[in-house]
């Protein structure tokens, strides 16, 4: 088993999370303030350097998920997974830190993707609700508490 840190489109409640909806939820976490978030778009990416805490979920996945994780991250070349520093007491987790020039991009200076998306985009159905609908119990009850705090 693996332990990764998501905090973009993986986390509960986004539309990638239904590659995880079969893996263990550990607990939400923050990076070690060394990272900077930028936006993509519709999604984040995590450079190393930078004096940001980044804002995420920690899951607990099998060999047959990280690879498929793997393949969404376009890892080792777009996204490369790499330990990381979390304020847990959890160690050997991994991340998937982004691989490209991040100067043209606008930084998320909270490191809170969920935030920035929400103030950027709002809540749009498919997005929060709905995508965890088919989650087995543990991932539907993380999104529960994640809805739960707004």
């Amino acid at each position: 088993m693996h332990l990764v840190f998501v905090y973009g489109s993986l986390m509960a409640g986004f539309g990638n999370h239904r590659l995880l909806c079969g893996s263990r939820f550990v607990c939400e976490a923050k990076t070690a303030p060394k990272f900077t978030l930028v936006s993509l778009g519709s999604f984040p990416g995590m450079v190393r350097g930078g004096y940001s805490q980044v804002h995420g979920e920690v899951y607990e996945v099998d060999d047959q998920t990280l690879r498929q994780l793997d393949c969404l991250e376009g890892h080792p070349s777009f996204y490369r997974r790499e330990q990381v520093r979390l304020d847990t007491n959890i160690g050997g987790v991994e991340a998937y830190i982004l691989q490209s020039d991040v100067a043209a991009y606008d930084v998320v200076t909270s490191g809170d993707w969920r935030q920035f998306y929400e103030s950027r985009y709002g809540r749009r159905s498919g997005v929060f609700g709905n995508s965890a609908a088919n989650c087995p119990g543990d991932v539907f009850d993380s999104v529960q508490r994640v809805q739960e705090r707004r």
